[in-house]
């Protein structure tokens, strides 16, 4: 009932190796390019968990003077108590909460806009200096920058310019490690 998917022997998949090349030299690089591609594409999954799950307070109770937890909406900018359940992220680290929640959706939004201008400038680069290199100085640059965050990350206008800096280095490499692959894969055929 819960399998769906038609099933495919192992056979099957032995013979789909042999077709697309075996363990050759442009099969393991192909592999280590998308692997590096998925690696990317994971930061991306788990930047908002890490970097920008918002705090959970302590408010009190009036009638029963009790705590419970509660949410920047539903009333923990009043007493501005931190909740020992409070998921650790850069927003609570910088204060990114209650006033100045905006910075948090702005640092979100340069995420996205680093991501195009990063696609642009790295399409530049492969049409005039190769893949190769645009793969190198993307991963490179983006992995200084995943540095660079983890180490100088101290106020806002630092964290919104490396996680910019971050996802646009990193998105390009996503783009072009496919082709890539698809070109020195297709010199088997």
């Amino acid at each position: 009932m819960y399998n769906t998917l038609p099933y495919y022997s192992l056979t099957y998949n032995l013979q789909a190796l042999d077709t697309v090349g075996g363990e050759g030299k442009y099969q393991k690089r192909a592999i280590y390019i998308l692997l590096f591609q998925h690696l990317f594409r994971a930061f991306w999954l788990m930047y908002y968990p890490f970097l920008t799950q918002p705090p959970v307070f302590l408010c009190k109770d009036a009638e029963t003077g009790s705590y419970y937890d509660c949410t920047e909406n539903t009333g923990g900018c009043v007493d501005r108590v931190l909740s020992p359940n409070s998921p650790s992220s850069l927003v609570n680290d910088l204060g990114l909460y209650c006033e100045k929640n905006y910075i948090r959706t702005l640092a979100s939004t340069l995420f996205f806009v680093g991501g195009n201008i990063g696609s642009t400038y790295y399409a530049y680069i492969c049409d005039a200096k190769g893949r190769k290199t645009a793969m190198f100085w993307s991963y490179f640059l983006g992995a200084i920058s995943l540095l660079l965050l983890g180490t100088v990350a101290v106020g806002p206008i630092t964290y919104m310019l490396c996680i910019m800096l971050v996802w646009g280095n990193l998105n390009s490499f996503c783009g072009f490690s496919i082709t890539y692959a698809a070109e020195i894969s297709s010199i088997l055929t």
